[in-house]
């Protein structure tokens, strides 16, 4: 299930504003013309991430560790704070390490993001799970 979230949370990002066929960059299709292509794209604090693929390097790291294991059942508390509906851990510490992180990563909460219908939302996107984690300060 996590890494699932985790996924679908990459796989949004990357194509949020790619969903109208546009094409971006920092040069001729640069910040000026963002919202042409994509019209959530036109906020005063919009920075997509140009990630030029013929520079890329791959690197083999090792597998991510979820603890506790992702098939475990948990709880959390869900809090409706006006804009979306966040879920807090409340019986576990849910921790993240593994693929040459060093330091342990802990789950704060995850909050999801929607529009009024299934064609709009907050986000460019139809699936928007944030799940911001805690860097923990000792080293593995």
């Amino acid at each position: 299930m996590y890494y699932q979230l985790i996924f679908l949370s990459i796989i949004s990002s990357i194509y949020g504003c790619n969903i109208h066929n546009g094409s971006w960059n920092y040069g001729r299709h640069g910040p000026d013309v963002w919202a042409e292509i994509c019209s959530t794209c036109g906020g005063r604090r919009q920075s997509p991430i140009n990630i030029q693929t013929t520079c890329t390097v791959y690197e083999n790291f090792h597998p991510f560790s979820l603890t506790p294991a992702h098939n475990e059942t948990l709880s959390f508390t869900l809090n409706n704070n006006g804009h979306t509906i966040t879920a807090e851990p409340t019986d576990a510490k849910i921790s993240l390490t593994g693929r040459n992180l060093d330091r342990i990563f802990s789950l704060v909460s995850f909050h999801l993001h929607w529009g009024p219908n299934h064609n709009t939302g907050s986000d460019p996107s139809s699936v928007n799970v944030y799940i911001p984690h805690r860097k923990m300060l000792f080293r593995r």
